[in-house]
């Protein structure tokens, strides 16, 4: 899938509205991040739009406002620059939170 991933300008984020999604992170989104293209969250409040949000690696919109998903996608095919930067952040978002490394040091702090 990464190869097929890396042929796309953005990544749509999108599953069932439901509140046990909303504490949990799903493995595309991580797959999108290394990646490093923008993220388009189109789900409810969750883990993955809040980590959208904070490393400025893309929107979240909720479902019931599909009509703004619209415009932030033709934003983004206009704006290279934008594209770019969100692009950029996403791939510092997954190297700073989801790499070995990363999960290494978890690991350890919470053996000791």
């Amino acid at each position: 899938m990464p190869i097929i991933y890396n042929t796309a300008d953005a990544f749509l984020l999108t599953y069932m509205p439901t509140n046990f999604l909303r504490i949990g992170l799903p493995k595309k989104f991580i797959e999108y991040a290394a990646i490093g293209k923008p993220i388009l969250c189109i789900t409810l409040n969750c883990v993955a739009s809040r980590l959208c949000n904070i490393w400025k690696a893309g929107y979240h919109v909720p479902p019931e406002r599909l009509e703004d998903a619209a415009h932030i996608i033709l934003e983004l095919k206009s704006n290279k620059s934008l594209m770019k930067s969100l692009g950029d952040n996403s791939r510092k978002m997954a190297e700073s939170l989801f790499s070995m490394e990363k999960a290494k040091e978890e690991l350890q702090a919470i053996l000791i």
